[in-house]
């Protein structure tokens, strides 16, 4: 691997001691160091807020805003939720989302907008939606709940693809569920992005103009992904870290749904990050596990999500994007619906045994021996692919078949081969 070698330069004693001399850089003097300013709440100070609404109590807070619950003074019986839009936190390139709510509210589960304010703060006042968290119904949701809840994802995701709108931050925390009343709301759209279609203009543009026979020449701007610094969290930084090279990446979202692309640094980022993050919800909503991975670094996210898809496939999906992933060990492609559903049903024991596994699942996972290996329906292994017809004999419940549909045509770690949101809507309509 190539390594960067610093120049050696001629210094006189007098510069030596100045540079002994000089103090170490502190986050406030280091820019890549240096902390952001705290977002300033002006709610309270509002007069508009006051004159309108009473009874303000806050519900939920983030990165991006604050939400708040209060009470319509001109019609009392009316309870709204205020969202504060932090302006100081704001990055420049998201939507504006008091344009965005007004324009797309009312329709396909995203909430309608009452009122919208500028004064000190900005403000978007919207009915009030009660809802179930999503931790206390997962234990109990059926599977055709779970379609349901999954299916109007889609919908409102697709609507907002439509209009050319990333989410960036799709998770059940903001797909709201009113269990009794069978409600979802689509909300928090503070890092929600446009998008214009460029790369995939450009990629359609290359695989029609491809060359072949020509030999795979090096890349110059191929990236390396490699583990952290160990002194990330240490000022002032090594001269290793002060000499990388600052790539702009929009990294914007919840690790835990954060794409591959994004977790491996590209900058190619597509409509197709939100549908990965519907995979993780619907991952989420069969496995009964919320949450069920526990990485907080990316290269540690792309570690346990290589235990289910495969290593290869993040390593070829990271040469795509011109970056080399390297990782020490190789694993195996699970079929991740089966995986996940046993993770629903035990050991599948109500809709299937797990027996006569390949060396490869032997190894990784343990299996219950007092089944008999004489069903046919039993002769099967987690890495084996399987066609339509025999995971059909496997999972016996129609909604549980397409459940396991869907997860596989999002959890799909190269995004240009991810489905879109228009292709799942057709699929999975409600």
């Amino acid at each position: 691997m190539a390594s960067l070698t610093p120049r050696k330069e001629v210094k006189s004693d007098a510069t030596v001691r100045a540079i002994k001399r000089k103090p170490p850089i502190t986050a406030s003097e280091n820019p890549k160091r240096r902390l952001p300013e705290k977002p300033s709440s002006y709610i309270h100070q509002s007069k508009w807020v006051s004159n309108n609404y009473s009874d303000l109590k806050l519900i939920g807070k983030g990165a991006f805003g604050l939400v708040y619950r209060a009470r319509s003074k001109r019609h009392p019986e009316q309870v709204v939720a205020i969202k504060e839009i932090l302006k100081n936190s704001l990055p420049d390139n998201v939507v504006c989302e008091m344009d965005l709510v007004q324009m797309l509210g009312g329709k396909n589960n995203i909430l309608s907008t009452l009122a919208t304010h500028k004064d000190m703060g900005a403000y978007i006042v919207m009915e009030y939606f009660p809802h179930d968290e999503f931790r206390d119904v997962i234990k109990s949701m059926s599977s055709n709940e779970a379609y349901h809840y999954m299916a109007n994802m889609i919908k409102s995701i697709e609507y907002l693809h439509s209009h050319n709108i990333i989410h960036r931050d799709l998770k059940p925390d903001n797909f709201l569920y009113n269990r009794k009343h069978r409600r979802y709301a689509l909300i928090d759209f503070g890092l929600s992005q446009r998008y214009s279609g460029e790369f995939d203009r450009a990629q359609k543009l290359k695989q029609r103009y491809s060359v072949t026979g020509l030999p795979n020449l090096p890349n110059p701007l191929t990236k390396t992904c490699q583990m952290p610094c160990l002194c990330e969290d240490f000022k002032p930084p090594c001269n290793g870290c002060l000499m990388k090279p600052e790539v702009v990446v929009n990294k914007a979202g919840t690790p835990r749904f954060l794409a591959p692309e994004i977790l491996i640094g590209s900058s190619k980022q597509t409509t197709k990050i939100d549908i990965w993050a519907m995979g993780i919800t619907l991952f989420f909503l069969i496995t009964r596990k919320y949450p069920y991975f526990h990485a907080r670094q990316n290269l540690e996210m792309v570690t346990e999500l290589a235990a289910l898809l495969g290593t290869k496939t993040f390593i070829d999906t990271a040469e795509k994007h011109g970056m080399s992933l390297k990782m020490d060990f190789e694993l195996r492609p699970l079929n991740i619906a089966l995986f996940a559903f046993t993770h629903r049903y035990g050991t599948l024991n109500e809709c299937t045994a797990l027996a006569l596994p390949c060396d490869y699942c032997s190894q990784i996972f343990q299996y219950d021996q007092n089944v008999s290996s004489e069903d046919p329906k039993n002769d099967f292994c987690l890495c084996r692919p399987l066609d339509i017809v025999q995971q059909a004999r496997i999972l016996t419940q129609m909604d549980d078949r397409r459940l396991a549909v869907m997860l596989q045509m999002c959890l799909v770690v190269d995004p240009d081969k991810r489905e879109s949101a228009e292709s799942l809507l057709k699929k999975f309509s409600v």
